[in-house]
């Protein structure tokens, strides 16, 4: 009879996981079809004026209402009044990461260097020795002290919230990330120009599976708990909270290599890595992701999964350098609305974006990890 049970059991459990895997199955094309955002029911209009705009980047921006519909490659969103319009957004293509620079500009790293180690060595032993003289040493013990500082806003059980969230849904993460994020972001020839220049993503195939690694190591780090600590507590430098700040520095060594370059037009193109470029990619990583998974589940997650991971990204993008008044993070609403404003403002694919988006696509299609 136990036998039998347990034969039961194992049955019922195979039939739920065809099921879920044809549920799945069936998601994904849905997914790869690339269904309208229409159709996602966090995206539907329900009340728009009469106006319907649209306008390209080297078309005047029209004069915009509240409740007017804008629209472009596809997307449809209702202006309003947490939208921001390219007077606005033009701006942050000026500020780069300061606090960032000017830690690289004390320490002069050289590229193959552990930046974080060497500012913690530095900054630690000038704290110890109370050599408040020295104003390079206080660019670095004033980093180390504003980073290890939680921001007030910040809230541990929604953080552990957001991290779970991305855990139960990796495999969706994933392909949101991949799909919508990363080859959609190529659409914007500003971010592009950058991949470009520094061969990140664009060169051979060993090295873009390693980039992408990379990436991946981030925020792996930032979502597994150290035992009962949090892997994002400056207070034990934990690992997710390193990690970060390493690739903070890897972002200020690439702005700090392309403004030395004759060919860098900043007054055309902004500088390199600058807070709007950061707040699209954070919106990459938070804001997209829970678009992706609702086109692939065909519901959106509730309201307290979404805002728990929104807030989880907010914290990263402020230890990342994301100026707290430039932070899209506030909440999904102001997600929302930065990153259609973004839209708006940048995205225009070129001949780059095509040849950037395909290499990216084949590498993945034909490399083996």
């Amino acid at each position: 009879m136990h036998k039998h049970l347990d034969a039961g059991d194992a049955s019922r459990d195979r039939s739920k996981s065809h099921h879920a895997a044809v549920d799945l199955s069936t998601s994904l094309k849905q997914f790869f079809s690339a269904p309208s955002l229409a159709n996602v029911a966090s995206r539907q209009l329900v009340y728009t004026r009469w106006r319907r705009l649209t306008w390209t980047l080297n078309e005047e921006e029209p004069n915009l209402h509240n409740g007017d519909t804008v629209e472009k490659y596809g997307q449809k969103f209702m202006w309003s009044p947490l939208h921001k319009t390219r007077r606005e957004l033009q701006p942050l293509r000026q500020i780069g990461d300061p606090d960032c620079d000017a830690v690289l500009a004390v320490l002069d790293p050289q590229p193959d260097d552990d930046i974080l180690e060497m500012l913690f060595d530095r900054a630690d032993a000038s704290t110890a020795a109370s050599t408040c003289s020295a104003e390079d040493d206080k660019v670095l013990r004033d980093f180390v002290l504003r980073y290890s500082t939680v921001p007030t806003w910040v809230d541990w059980n929604m953080i552990r919230r957001g991290q779970q969230v991305f855990i139960r849904y990796l495999p969706l993460c994933g392909l949101a990330l991949f799909y919508i994020s990363l080859v959609g972001g190529f659409s914007v020839p500003l971010i592009t120009k950058v991949l470009r220049a520094t061969g990140y993503l664009t060169s051979g195939s060993k090295r873009v599976l390693r980039r992408l690694a990379d990436t991946g190591h981030m925020i792996c780090e930032c979502v597994i708990q150290q035992d009962d600590d949090f892997s994002l507590q400056p207070k034990t430098r934990g690992e997710g909270w390193k990690a970060v700040l390493r690739v903070r520095f890897l972002h200020g060594m690439v702005r700090r290599r392309l403004l030395q370059k004759s060919y860098w037009q900043s007054d055309l193109w902004g500088v390199p890595i600058n807070q709007e470029d950061m707040a699209a990619t954070l919106l990459a990583f938070s804001y997209n992701v829970l678009i992706g998974i609702e086109m692939i589940l065909g519901h959106p997650l509730s309201p307290a999964d979404e805002h728990a991971y929104i807030h989880f990204w907010r914290y990263i993008g402020w230890v990342m350098g994301v100026q707290e008044e430039y932070n899209p993070c506030v909440d999904v609403m102001h997600s929302k609305a930065a990153l259609e404003s973004i839209v708006m403002h940048l995205l225009e694919p070129d001949h780059d974006s095509i040849a950037v988006a395909h290499h990216l696509l084949r590498t993945s299609a034909h490399s083996e990890w």
